[in-house]
This record gives C-alpha cells, structure tokens and sequence, in this order.
C-alpha cells in the first residue's frame, strides 16, 4: 500500500486507512471504523468528506472516479478527500436520507463550514477549485459588487496590491486556475474574486472584449504605492487563464516596474532585468533634451502595462549604433523622443512610432496584432489527446460528429469539431449544455423543441443544438459550464448571451428573437421611435411577447456611450432601442444629454417612465432599468417573483433589504379576463390580457396600484393574489391571514418577516406610510418565518438561477435516484405525477 507526502503512515493515523486500489486511488481516504469521521476531520486543516450509499450505479462510479483524481490534485494543498459508505459504516449526523449521495461536506479546524452540493462537484476541476476555495476562505473573498471591490482598494493603499478576477461561472478549469495561483502567491498579493458584471464596473475592459467568449477577465489593481487620498492604478492581464501562463504573468509584476539604461559601453549588449522573461520591449528611446519627458511617462505608462511589457528607457546619447542595430533599429530613423516594440523571441521588425501623442493606446495596439499571431493550443482549438477519447468511449459509444436528437428540432453536436464549426457558419446558434440524467436539462431541452417549429413562423434564421457535458466534457469546461443546464445564445460575431430566464419556451423564444437582432435597435427617425414606444407589431419580431419598449434618446452618439453598454448588459431580456436627434431630446427629455423612455402600454397605472440621462450614471442602472420595464402591479407569477431577486450595485449605501408587497384579495375579484386579439397560442393568460385590461373595480388595489407606482423600485415589488388561487390559499395560513380577508402584506425576502397591515384604515395616507415604514425598515413583522420556508414555488421554476443559489434539491433527488437504482422509466413517471405539486409546494 502506498502512501503519499502529504498523509502520514498508517500507524500515526488512529483508524482512517487510505483507500488500496489503481489508478491513485490510495489518494482517498475509506473511513469505516468507530472514531474514523472525528480523527479525519481534525487531522489537517480542511478536508472534504462523502457520504454515500453504493449502489453499483454508473453515475455514482463517474462521480467517484472524479473524486479519486481530484483527491491526488489536492495533496499539494494538504487538502484531504475521503468517502463513508453509510452502509457500513454509520456516522448518525450525515447517514441520513436527506444526506448520502447529495452532498460532500467540508471541513476546516474539525468544524463542518460547507455542504458542496453533487451538481457543483461535477469533474475534477469543479472539485478542486470547491475545495481549494474552502482553504481560501478567508484570503480570496468572492465581491458581489463594484462598492464591495471600492472598499477593497481602499484598505490596500499603501498596503498591497490586487489581482482581481471576474468568471462567469465557478467550478470551471478558470476558477481552478486561479485558485491555484492565489494559493502560491498569497503572501504577495491579494486575490479576489467577482462573478457579476456590476463587479466590474469601472475597471478598463479585458483586452480580450471583442472575442466571442466573454466569460472572464483579470486586472491587477496596483495599490501598494498610492496613499489613502490616490487612486489606484489598473492594468489588464492579456494572457489566456491558462495556469502557465498566469504564473509567468504573476512573476513578471515581481520585477522592477521599469529600467533605465542611460550608458552601454560599446562592447556590451542590453542587460535589463527582464533577460529571462518572455516579455516584448518597449523602449523609451530620448536624447538628453527630450530626458525630462520620457522620465515622467516612463513610471506611469510602466504600471498600465505591468506585466504585460518590459518598459526601458534608452539615452540614445549613451548606447552605440551598433547596439540599436542588435534590436532591430537605425539609429538614422529615430527622431527623439520615440518608441519601439520589440518581440525578442520573433523573427518580426521591430516597430518604430517617432514624435509620439498617445504612447499607452500605441503600445496596445501592438500587443493586440501580437495576440492575434499567436497560435492557438490544442487545448484551446478543441483537440482531444487519444488517451482522453479513449476514457470518453469507456461507457459510452462516442460518435464525432452530429448525432440524432430525442428532442425533434434540437441537433445534438458531439464534440469540439461540429462545436466550433457550427459558430463560424450559423448567423445564431443556440446551445444546451446538459446532463442526460438531470431534469431540469431535460425540462430544459423540452421547452426548446417546442420553440424549433416556432422559429420559422418568427422569420428567424436561429439553429438549436445540444452539447451532453458528460460526453464531452472538454467542451464545457472550455466554456466554463459547471452548473446545468446552461442555455447561451452565439449571435455571429457578437459576445455570447447567457440565457438567466425561467424555463419556459414562451421566454426562452422571446430571447432568441431579441438576440437575434441585435441590441440595441437603431431608430432611424420620429416615426420609428413613435412606433416602438407603441409596440407596434412590424417594430420587431419579438414585439409580439413584449410588454415593455426601453428607447434611448440623445442628441449625439457620445451622450449614448453608456446607454449601449447597458444594453449590452441587458441583450436578450428587454426590447432596447436607441435614437440620436435633438428634436426626439425636445420632445422626450427635459435634460440637455438626453433620457430613456420606457413605454408599458399595458400598464394601467404607469404607462410611461422618462429617466434622465445623468441617472444612467448610477451604479445599479441595470437593475433600475429591469425594474421599469414591469408593470408596477400584477399577478405573482416567476416574472414578478425573480424580480424580488435583484443586487443592488450600489453598495456605498448601509444596507439592501428585498421586499415582495402582496394584496390578498376576495375570490372572483376578477370574474372575467378580456383577451387580446391575436393572443400567442400556449401564453400565460397574464400576458395575453395585458395589453388590453381594465382597471380592476376594487378601490383598495387601485389605491395600492397608484401607491406602487410612486413607491415600488428594485427590491421592492407589488403583486396580487386572489385567495381562489391555491398559492394564496398554501401562504395564507403561514402568514396568520383569514381567507377570503383583503389583505396587505410586506415580504422581507431574506429574514422571512411577515409584515400585515392593519385592518380598518385604508386611506391613500395611511396605506403610503405603512408602505415607507416597511420599506424602511421601521415596522414591526407580524410573523417570523423559517429560514427558506417562505418561497412560492412557481410555473415556469427558474432553474439556471436557484440550482446556482444551492436552493434547488429536485434535481439532486433525481441524482439520488440514478444512483441508487436504474429507476429511468419511473423517474419520468414521477416528473408527470409531481408536476402540479411543485407548482405550490408547501412554502
């Protein structure tokens, strides 16, 4: 039996035995014995433990075969990995039901800080990195916004410096990769981490923007240097998040930020201490004259470009002609001061700029055509060495290629060559990323096929396909998918859009159509602008499931700059158009830069939303702008509900609270619901209404409508529910209200407190200070709930967001299944059968 460096012999551990077999296998340890679990879990400083029961499954065995090869990973971090087989060994706080074959727990210091849910621990990467961030804990903090990494900087001035990273997606080889480096070097700098755009606001844009895949970008935020009154420095990091390629990048902003060379004896070459690194030069080439000039650029074009250049001004009075001929320059051509980009290690000429304005934009664009020379990996071009096609084939036949699809209309693609020539040849393709055996994948590929005949009837040129992640792996880890199922959108050369919406063909076709012709629209006149805000139906092919128009309205293209990045931000959730003329700013705006419209036809209590264009400057516009397109009083449905769910990005204020206002109302309130002509066959009846509704003959919503439209901003949303609707009926109780009672409630979203409105007095003042005080935070709740009791459970489940938020288990009972028995007929049977439960699951 082997033993590995990081464990020690078996008689200086009490009982756990590391586990015999092939294939590393020793690197887990088999916990069976009385006294095992506590001795493991206190013998070095974070460990992960499994609890199972085997039962012989396919599925069970691939998750343990990643396990294994992951625990030999992680022996370097003195990280420990082991297994309980609760059929053999019973340790009473985890064997239970509701436990084996769901979770892998982690430990720090003995105490138990994390339960990994299964679908987060898919390969060895998603392991890895889960576990590596656990011993990271307190050193590489996950930032939510662009405020939380503010305060960072702050606390780094004169202190130390930051690397910073956004990944879309956690558990991916990325997010590994990073962590890894954040372990070596955390005694150098500090690491964080965002997964949110809004994180990112402020900072210069990756170099790698305009690439298809803009799933994740690293800056250093050089801080050490400043006082607590200077701002920080950023600078990009150009490489690929490869970890070679990382930790050369993290070395290199070792060096000194830049070199002068003033004299070289004429026998002599450059030396710099840059020799060894693989960094192109950039010479800052001046004469005794023009000294002065190049010195004050040379510190602080040195910072924007650390690590990614060698910054070295040369004294040309100092250094030969012989010399400057080494690295490829005529001392004749050179008028001072000038710059040249040299790539030590290519046959390519050095480049000359003499007489230069803008140094920084110059240098960029040398190493932009740099990039774009180099030649990509077999790793990155999708190659697959034979041992891994071959591990591929164990189980299952692989065919390359494209395969046939049990959902009619969705072409499955089988591996990285079908993958990346659909990109190249199709104006839009639309790919699934799933697991056979998930659900919520299979939901998910469902709802597509019934979006496949639709397509056509929209004039839409999209093609849908499906990637099995368990098949090719390779391929979703490239794309950084670790949780399923994952819908994105690639408009030909256009950056990919991440489908967020619920799972439901009626939003899932709604945003093809929105992606599919580009965000945002341009309106070439009056005429065009009069007819989106009216949601005209030849406006655009998606008009027909769109309740709300958003047009920006300026009088120059540079007052609109920030408009399109919203909308880039926004691409595929709201119609967006954008117009630029000064009468449209006469006739919309009262501010000189200009204004977004947001027109709701449908909406009886405010149709029509003017924000001004200085309010496009505040940190959390998306949100903002999101909020304005709903109806400011409607049905709780998974529209309503999802919106509850919103980050502020403005976290310079104290504090967030999410709010949900519910009106409970008589049965019937409603006896008759006039539909739209022409209503989308298949759509909620909320939508089909919407546009041509009345106002509701009851006094006390209509008070509380008008109320919402002056009060309600993101977070703090107003819905209805008529006790007739078995969702009222399921909170009612919870919440201590008497049916068929018209009742007002306020929802604190993350404390559970249930806030009633007392009976008696409706006036619009009272009603209004109520509102405020919750909002504020100065009511008293009327019920505390348990912690995730309160949740409606909806049609239309957001799946792509919960499963994320660990607050989803179906899709980890129906794991549980596969694992413990071959129950593939049943479990469709049960998906039928518990449909209408799952609709309104007791909260």
């Amino acid at each position: 039996m082997s033993h590995h460096d990081s464990a020690k012999p078996n008689e200086e551990w009490d009982h756990p035995k590391p586990r015999q077999g092939k294939e590393k296998r020793d690197a887990v340890w088999t916990l069976h014995e009385d006294g095992d679990f506590e001795a493991f879990t206190s013998r070095t400083s974070v460990v992960i433990v499994y609890f199972y029961r085997n039962s012989g499954s396919a599925a069970l065995l691939r998750f343990l075969r990643e396990y294994n090869k992951s625990a030999q990973e992680l022996l370097q971090y003195k990280v420990l990995l082991a297994t309980v087989e609760c059929g053999e060994y019973q340790v009473p706080q985890y064997c239970t039901s509701d436990k084996i074959n769901r979770f892998a727990y982690g430990f720090r210091g003995g105490q138990e800080k994390i339960a990994f849910p299964l679908d987060t621990l898919f390969n060895s990467n998603a392991i890895v990195a889960s576990a590596l961030h656990l011993a990271l804990i307190n050193t590489v903090p996950i930032l939510q916004t662009a405020g939380e990494r503010r305060n960072l900087e702050k606390r780094c001035r004169g202190h130390c410096d930051l690397i910073f990273a956004y990944l879309r997606t956690l558990g991916t080889l990325e997010h590994r990769t990073f962590l890894e480096v954040a372990h070596a070097h955390q005694s150098s700098f500090v690491f964080a981490i965002t997964t949110y755009t809004a994180g990112t606001l402020g900072l210069p844009p990756s170099p790698h923007s305009e690439e298809e895949d803009q799933e994740k970008g690293v800056w250093v935020i050089h801080c050490q240097d400043k006082t607590v009154n200077q701002e920080c420095v950023v600078s990009n990091y150009r490489g690929k998040m490869m970890l070679q390629q990382l930790l050369h990048f993290i070395h290199v902003l070792q060096l000194p930020l830049w070199h002068e060379v003033s004299e070289v004896p004429a026998s002599e070459e450059f030396k710099t201490p840059y020799d060894q690194a693989d960094l192109p030069w950039v010479l800052l080439l001046h004469d005794n004259s023009s000294a002065a000039r190049v010195k004050i650029l040379a510190p602080s074009l040195a910072q924007l470009l650390h690590g990614s250049v060698a910054i070295i001004t040369v004294n040309l009075e100092g250094v030969s002609k012989e010399l400057l001929a080494t690295v490829g320059l005529n001392y004749h051509s050179i008028t001072t001061p000038a710059l040249a980009f040299i790539q030590r290690d290519q046959k390519s000429a050095t480049t000359l700029l003499n007489d230069y304005d803008d140094a920084l934009e110059w240098v960029k664009e040398q190493l932009f055509v740099m990039h774009q020379k180099e030649p990509q990996s077999k790793e990155e071009q999708g190659y697959l060495p034979v041992q891994v096609v071959e591990e591929l084939q164990q189980d299952d036949e692989v065919v390359l290629g494209i395969m046939e699809s049990s959902f009619p209309g969705v072409v499955q693609l089988a591996g990285p060559t079908p993958y990346n020539a659909i990109l190249k040849n199709k104006k839009l393709a639309v790919i699934v990323f799933y697991l056979a055996w998930d659900p919520a994948s299979n939901a998910l590929l469902q709802h597509l096929s019934t979006v496949a005949p639709m397509l056509e009837e929209h004039n839409s040129q999209a093609s849908l396909y499906s990637i099995n992640c368990f098949d090719w792996p390779i391929v979703c880890d490239m794309q950084g998918i670790s949780t399923y199922p994952v819908l994105r959108l690639y408009p030909y050369s256009r950056r990919n859009v991440t489908y967020r919406g619920p799972i439901n063909y009626y939003h899932i076709l709604k945003t093809i159509l929105l992606v599919e012709q580009g965000t945002p629209v341009e309106l070439a006149n009056m005429r065009a602008v009069e007819d989106m805000l009216a949601l005209k139906r030849d406006v655009h092919p998606a008009s027909w499931f769109i309740n709300a128009a958003v047009v920006g309205v300026f009088s120059e293209e540079k007052g609109a700059s920030t408009f399109r990045e919203v909308c880039h931000m926004l691409e595929g959730t709201e119609l967006l158009g954008l117009h630029i003329s000064q009468e449209a700013v006469n006739t919309y705006c009262t501010s000189e830069e200009g204004c977004v419209v947001v027109s709701k036809p449908g909406d009886l209590f405010q149709p029509w939303r003017t924000l001004e264009a200085p309010s496009l400057r505040s940190p959390a516009i998306t949100s903002i702008l999101s909020h304005a397109t709903l109806d400011v009083m409607d049905q709780l449905d998974p529209e309503r509900y999802s919106a509850v769910h919103v980050r502020t990005e403005n976290m310079d204020e104290a504090s967030f609270i999410q709010h949900l206002i519910i009106v409970f109302l008589p049965s019937h309130t409603f006896q008759s619901r006039p539909a739209m002509p022409q209503s989308i066959p298949g759509a909620p009846w909320s939508h089909s209404f919407r546009r041509n509704r009345k106002k509701p003959q009851n006094d006390f919503l209509t008070t509380i409508s008008y109320l919402a439209a002056e009060l309600s901003e993101p977070g703090f949303i107003f819905s209805w529910l008529t006790w007739d609707d078995p969702l009222a009926q399921q909170l009612g109780p919870m919440y201590g209200l008497f049916p068929e009672l018209q009742t007002l409630v306020g929802l604190e979203v993350k404390e559970g407190a249930v806030h009633i409105f007392p009976q008696g007095n409706n006036t619009h003042a009272s009603l209004k200070a109520w509102l405020i005080a919750v909002r504020e935070g100065h009511s008293t709740p009327s019920v505390l709930l348990p912690k995730k009791m309160w949740e409606p459970r909806l049609p239309g489940f957001d799946y792509l967001r919960f499963m994320q938020q660990d607050q989803d288990h179906d899709a980890e009972d129906h794991l549980v299944l596969e694992m413990e028995a071959d129950l593939t007929t049943k479990l469709h049977e049960g998906e039928r059968s518990s449909s209408k439960e799952l609709i309104h699951e007791e909260l």
